[in-house]
């Protein structure tokens, strides 16, 4: 009986159906017309993934200009690639809005202005490179 499975299992699971599977999904045309839609979303993923990095070591740095600079320049990157990427611009510009309003972080409405702003301005700067 095991013998039987064995044979049974050669024939469905073989080389030749091996080959003719990869085949059909080489050249199937369900799989060639929704690959496209992969390509952007790859990038959007990655750049979204640090760009929350980036906001958290913000959070957690003294010198906030620096990573508020490298959060512009992700946010404008992703923006770049899809329009869709302006969505994650919130995560950002909401810590921002948190550290001046409740955190008081930002003591002067000056700097926080001048923060927002250069957000803003990497983010513009790189959407229209």
């Amino acid at each position: 009986d095991r013998q039987r499975l064995r044979e049974t299992e050669s024939e469905l699971f073989g080389k030749n159906t091996a080959i003719s599977s990869a085949f059909l999904t080489t050249f199937s045309v369900g799989l060639i017309q929704f690959a496209h839609f992969g390509t952007f979303e790859l990038w959007l993923t990655t750049g979204s993934f640090l760009l929350f990095i980036s906001t958290y070591k913000l959070m957690q740095a003294r010198n906030k200009t620096t990573w508020i600079l490298l959060c512009g320049v992700i946010t404008g990157l992703l923006v770049a690639v899809k329009i869709t990427g302006a969505a994650a611009s919130s995560i950002p510009i909401a810590y921002l809005i948190y550290c001046y309003i409740y955190k008081n972080s930002s003591r002067h409405l000056g700097v926080f202005l001048r923060n927002i702003f250069l957000f803003l301005l990497l983010q513009l700067g790189q959407f229209f490179r």
